[in-house]
């Protein structure tokens, strides 16, 4: 009973659905999600990969072992383990299988042994045949849990212990990569095909060695526990197991993951946007509906969906990815699809099927902890388009507020007036009329000066306008339902996305001639500890 979680129905379904997916394909081919694996799988073994790079699966038909199937980069081959859903079980054998194990294996002295059959068995004997009287409850009396033993019986749990600590390393491998047959497994994986978590065997044995800890008997950050004592007597026959489970697993392979993603910010933030579906989707009960729902009182058939594709913006007349990261509608899904899914959905799982989209439920999703987010980044054609009727001159404003203002860099100034196309013999006598005094545009003082003017030109511009300001936030007036982001997603938190104070900056691609600003909040110490 090793593979616990693929042995299910939907866990079956999602290996073959992430090995068809990763089978006979080229990198050019995968989805980001699969990319970003097989990324980090290649810079974990030195191999140099381009989309053009031949990637190909098989499938593990054998469910006794731990790995659940195999990938190939350049024909190398590496086994991974594959789980899915909030289930934390990762091993569980028969207590004489164990006994025997940590015997032949570990050199476990016969104290320990027995003191392993004392707590598999759960009712004071070494082999299950404690008394099975029962109390007033219809409890068995014998019989104590977990945390029982570790109350009742501080010397056995401390031999244990004692013992777990001194075998970590091969008790984990045991654990989660070899189990009772011997398997092999290279890396774990755990989600779907379009959102995944993933860490190496290596990478998971070294944390779970250094971040020990746990309140009863642990290895790393593994848990052990008597699975079934059957306390009632009506489950005798599930007795005497080994149950290990590992309860902080997918937020420890998150944590390991960030260390190994080449574009950390927006691989995190499709990450939350999948958070904030599966949320919504997979608990129905949850306050977090309250905020969006508006009064909603059935809830069986509503779901959070993820915006997968890009939509025509009004601004730029093209197809954008828009303001709103995730939407609710009305439509049926089958437990058995959810499950699949692990709750999470997009637009893709709206093909073919009925549905309506419930309008004002749009969410602008942030990334967990964030404080410096980007409300609204403009290019020059974006930002002329954006601001053309309550700007006089918004070319002169844009090159204001991209202007550099060190004395190593302002020779920069003159290359970027002429790739906007702006008339250079206008642009001071500009500045001058309207700032109203003499200016020089090779003094850096004056160049920081013209800047924090445009900042404050803009910004009043934009407060004095409340279409411009509330599409800025939202996207009101620049995408159709249900595109426009009413509410704000952060710290798995939703908020009326209420306007708020903005700062103005530069965007990141100035140097590289790819010419932007950005319009971030500024938000008060107090409203970033959520």
């Amino acid at each position: 009973m090793n593979r616990l979680i693929g042995s299910n129905k939907h866990g079956n379904k999602n290996e073959l659905n992430i090995v068809q997916a990763l089978k006979d394909k080229k990198v050019s081919d995968l989805n980001n999600n699969l990319k970003e694996f097989i990324k980090y799988i290649a810079k974990d073994n030195n191999i140099n990969i381009n989309n053009t790079t031949e990637i190909n699966a098989m499938y593990e038909p054998n469910t006794k072992l731990k790995q659940d199937f195999y990938l190939y980069i350049n024909e190398n081959e590496y086994a991974i383990s594959l789980k899915i859903g909030s289930g934390n079980s990762v091993h569980q054998e028969k207590c004489e299988d164990f006994v025997a194990y940590i015997k032949n294996n570990l050199l476990a002295p016969d104290e320990v042994c027995n003191d392993f059959r004392f707590f598999l068995w759960a009712d004071g004997t070494l082999d299950g045949s404690g008394s099975k009287e029962k109390d007033s409850d219809g409890n068995i009396m014998s019989r104590f849990t977990s945390k029982e033993f570790r109350e009742k019986y501080p010397a056995k749990f401390d031999n244990l212990q004692k013992f777990l600590n001194n075998n970590q390393v091969q008790l984990i491998k045991r654990f989660l990569f070899i189990g009772r047959h011997n398997s092999r497994v290279d890396y774990i994986y755990h989600g779907s095909v379009d959102n995944g978590f993933w860490v190496s065997a290596k990478e998971i044995i070294n944390f779970n060695i250094k971040e020990s800890n746990g309140k009863g008997l642990h290895v790393g950050k593994l848990s052990l526990q008597a699975w079934n004592i059957s306390k009632k007597g009506n489950t005798e026959h599930k007795r005497g197991q080994l149950q290990v489970k590992y309860s902080k697993m997918e937020s420890d392979f998150f944590s390991l993951m960030k260390r190994n993603i080449s574009n950390v910010n927006t691989f995190l933030g499709d990450k939350e946007e999948f958070d904030i579906s599966r949320r919504f989707n997979k608990n129905k009960k949850s306050p977090i509906w309250h905020e969006i729902t508006n009064g909603l009182e059935n809830l069986d058939n509503i779901y959070m969906i993820k915006v997968s594709n890009r939509v025509l913006s009004h601004l730029s007349n093209k197809k954008v990815y828009p303001k709103a990261d995730a939407y609710l509608v009305r439509s049926n899904f089958s437990q058995e699809y959810l499950l699949e899914k692990e709750y999470s959905l997009d637009e893709n799982d709206l093909v073919g099927k009925k549905f309506d989209i419930i309008d004002n439920t749009g969410v602008s999703v942030k990334i967990e902890g964030s404080t410096g987010y980007t409300i609204q980044k403009l290019t020059h054609d974006s930002f002329i388009k954006a601001f053309s009727d309550i700007l006089e001159e918004p070319d002169y404003i844009f090159l204001a507020l991209l202007l550099y203002s060190n004395e190593k860099e302002k020779f920069k100034n003159d290359d970027m007036i002429e790739m906007l196309t702006i008339d250079k013999d206008k642009v001071t006598s500009y500045y001058i009329d309207e700032i109203g005094e003499m200016l020089d545009l090779n003094n850096v003082t004056d160049l920081s000066k013209i800047r924090k003017w445009a900042q404050q030109e803009l910004k009043d511009s934009i407060k004095n306008n409340i279409s411009i300001y509330e599409s800025l936030f939202t996207g009101s007036d620049w995408f159709d339902e249900p595109y426009v982001a009413h509410f704000i997603y952060l710290n798995k938190k939703i908020t009326i996305n209420r306007l708020t104070d903005f700062s103005i900056t530069t965007g990141s691609g100035r140097s590289k001639g790819k010419y932007s600003i950005e319009i971030k909040p500024i938000i008060e110490k107090e409203d970033s500890k959520v």
